[in-house]
């Protein structure tokens, strides 16, 4: 039976005769409900591409530059 767009409920009887209680929520809508609204709050700062966080590409950079700029500092180190 169906009790909202989302959620049913019904009843099934395993081999034994027992009664077993089934309980179906679809989460998936919420789920996404939930994610567009935190990204709304937390994106507030900055808009464009190069907010955009999505692609495994941002943080292959993201850890390029850092190696970069380690690998600057322990340079000047070395030439002081």
């Amino acid at each position: 039976m169906q009790i909202s767009n989302n959620e049913w409920h019904g009843y099934m009887s395993s081999m034994c005769g027992k009664r077993i209680t089934i309980k179906i929520i679809d989460r998936k809508d919420r789920v996404q409900e939930a994610a567009r609204l935190l990204g709304q709050i937390g994106g507030q700062a900055g808009r464009g591409k190069k907010k955009v966080r999505g692609d495994s590409n941002y943080y292959q950079l993201l850890r390029m530059k850092g190696l970069e700029k380690r690998r600057n500092n322990k340079n000047n180190l070395k030439e002081k």
